[in-house]
């Protein structure tokens, strides 16, 4: 009885190790996932969602349900940018290991594991004693073993689309979001079996259909894998939250605003604030999201109303000119479309604020073509095939730039700082500066570290590019 005791104890604290190493590797997924976000082109990801979306109407829509909507369409997609390899013939995750060569023992052999991440379809067959799940791959019927506390015997039989990432020992993990599938999915999905065919014949072709068929028709909504646990509704702790809740309220038809909000605006202003409200107006505004839009730039307008009274009364050092600068500098540097600015202008008009002669104001066709000029230089890197002779002379040009007319990257910030990287999880909560696309629709159940890192950071990171 005694050995038989001990063999438990034994086995017990073999699984708690194996999942403290599991938990481990998955959060490294979930770290190099995020850097390789940064190596695909935010024009593929956007183009693919449009395409996806294009026959949908989404002004029929509540705002809750677009900016849902085009929250889960931007992680898929990104997902995809993320393993489709180039005219070259590399992926994103190719580019990431070349670029942080060399790697410690656990990150080498976690970026190796994410290079062997294919797409599948796959239906639920068992769950073992120990918690893990024994998945059939439709198109190969081969077996494939994960563990991840989302999968429970509750659904057995169910198909889902995932990205499933190899691991040494056999074990596979999911990687980015888990999307069930019914008949209809599964069917789209069967489309690239072919008899005598090992496997899907175009994995990421397979992936973009199935993903645009769900996004058009819609999918069965799973706690845990496409929606968030009972009682998992994000964390809204800092002011920018709020901030957010309060312009979905206002985007609601018939919504009074109450005076004591309007007061709480006012005396959330700062300069990243301001930003902030008008980047969300002008990426809601370019993903028809309308009355979300002309929410967060009341809020804006508020606050740059607020900062004008200050400044009258000789309270606020924070200047029109200063927004401007940040504004601009946002747009040169990426982070801000360049409906930022045009959302910004109409704003001062109706404020009857007097242009600025400062550089950030200047004619827009002159200050896109100098936008244009110095994104071209940051552009020329050792990364993308350039020496490091003409990848310093580029530098030196951008810094000659952005002196002579008054604009810096560095000193002014556009975005909010990094406490907006805390990628949230509710279904239906508002939006930040990236209208939502920075926090995840997916679940952050135990284990599911990876998912959660593709499904929020990688969905969101391209919601800061201009979409035009």
């Amino acid at each position: 009885m005694q050995a038989l005791k001990d063999d438990s104890r034994a086995r017990s604290g073999q699984q708690a190790s194996q999942s403290a190493d599991l938990d481990e590797v998955q959060e490294q997924i979930a770290t190099l996932l995020m850097e390789a976000v940064s190596c695909v082109a935010a024009a593929r990801v956007t183009d693919t969602v449009r395409g996806w979306l294009a026959r949908l109407d989404l002004s029929l829509m509540p705002p809750a349900q677009e900016v849902a909507l085009l929250a889960e369409a931007l992680a898929m997609a990104t997902i995809i940018a993320v393993f489709t390899p180039t005219a070259g013939g590399t992926t994103a995750v190719d580019r990431l290991a070349r670029r942080r060569a060399p790697l410690a023992p656990l990150a080498a052999t976690t970026l190796s594991a994410i290079g062997r991440t294919q797409f599948r379809v796959v239906q639920i067959e068992t769950i073992e004693t120990d918690g893990s799940a024994c998945l059939r791959d439709v198109a190969t019927a081969e077996i494939i073993k994960t563990s991840d506390d989302a999968i429970t015997a509750t659904l057995i039989g169910l198909h889902v689309a995932a990205w499933l990432a190899l691991l040494r020992d056999g074990q596979h993990v999911f990687v980015g979001s888990v999307t069930p599938l019914d008949e209809a999915g599964v069917a789209v999905a069967m489309g690239f079996v072919r008899p005598g065919r090992y496997g899907l014949i175009n994995a990421i072709r397979c992936a973009d259909s199935v993903y645009r068929h769900v996004l058009r028709n819609g999918t069965p909504r799973i706690a845990g894998l496409n929606e968030p646990l009972p009682g998992d509704d994000g964390e809204f702790v800092d002011e920018g939250d709020e901030l957010d809740r309060l312009a979905q309220q206002w985007a609601e038809t018939g919504r009074d605003r109450d005076p004591e909000d309007i007061q709480f605006v006012r005396a959330e202003t700062s300069l990243e604030c301001i930003v902030a409200m008008l980047a969300s107006a002008a990426n809601t505004s370019e993903h028809s999201l309308t009355a979300l839009s002309a929410a967060y730039a009341s809020i804006a307008q508020i606050q740059i109303e607020t900062m004008q009274r200050r400044a009258a009364a000789g309270s606020g050092t924070l200047r029109l000119q200063t927004v401007a600068a940040a504004v601009e500098a946002g747009i040169i540097s990426g982070e801000l479309s360049r409906t930022t600015r045009d959302i910004f202008a109409a704003i001062r008009q109706r404020l009857g604020a007097e242009p600025s002669a400062r550089a950030g104001d200047r004619a827009p066709a002159e200050m896109d073509k100098l936008i244009g000029r110095i994104q071209a230089l940051r552009a020329k890197t050792v990364a993308q095939g350039c020496t490091e002779q003409e990848a310093l002379a580029a530098a030196a040009k951008v810094a000659e730039l952005l002196d002579r007319y008054g604009l810096s990257l560095n000193s002014t910030c556009a975005t909010r700082p990094a406490r907006d990287q805390r990628w949230r999880r509710s279904a239906s909560g508002p939006g930040r500066s990236t209208i939502a696309f920075r926090r995840s629709r997916h679940s952050s159940t135990a284990g599911s570290g990876a998912r959660k890192a593709v499904a929020g950071h990688c969905a969101m990171s391209f919601s800061a590019y201009p979409s035009t």
